[in-house]
Formats: structure tokens, C-alpha cells, sequence
């Protein structure tokens, strides 16, 4: 389990990375991309040190492992449920950090 938040950043867009990249679809993989290129924002920098807690990255290390083990055993609903439940963590997450 990784506790640092840049670490976790850094591993977490790798992870996410590899998975658009295996679906070989240009729109995806550049939409990630830019996706990236909005989070090296100063505005998004500041948000991370706030949201990126140690119970967070904790749970959304848990999230990521559970997509990860759907994807290795190829079950595709799990992992689709699994990557749903993540983005809208992710999204929860976000609003409040901005309020």
C-alpha cells in the first residue's frame, strides 16, 4: 500500500494509463492524456494535497485492486461496476474539495 500522495498520483495515472492504452482507442487514450494535462494545473495540485489523505488513497487503493482483480478473471460487469464506483468516488471527492 503506497501512503504518499504524489506516489499514489503517480502510480494511479500509470494504472490508468495501461488500461486505455488496452483498449486501443485513440479518443480514449487522448482523452486521458488531456485528462492528465488538467491535473498538472495549479488548482488541481492544491486539491490533491487536500483530498489524497492517507483513508483515501487507502480506499481508493482497495477500488483500484477490486478493478484489477475483475479485469484479471475477465469479468467484464464487475469491472465495469468496479470502475463506475471508482469514477464516482472520484467525483464526490472533487466537489467537496472545492467547496
Amino acid at each position: 500500500i503506497v501512503a504518499a500522495a504524489d506516489r499514489f498520483a503517480h502510480l494511479e495515472k500509470k494504472f490508468m494509463m495501461t488500461l486505455c492504452k488496452g483498449t486501443h482507442n485513440s479518443a480514449i487514450i487522448t482523452m486521458y492524456r488531456v485528462l492528465h494535462e488538467v491535473r498538472k494545473q495549479p488548482q488541481w495540485c492544491a486539491d490533491k494535497k487536500r483530498t489524497l489523505t492517507p483513508d483515501n488513497i487507502r480506499e481508493s487503493q482497495r477500488a483500484l485492486r477490486s478493478l484489477f482483480t475483475a479485469l484479471d478473471r475477465r469479468d467484464v460487469d464487475s469491472a465495469v461496476e468496479c470502475m463506475r464506483l471508482y469514477l464516482a468516488s472520484g467525483q464526490e471527492t472533487m466537489i467537496y474539495a472545492a467547496s
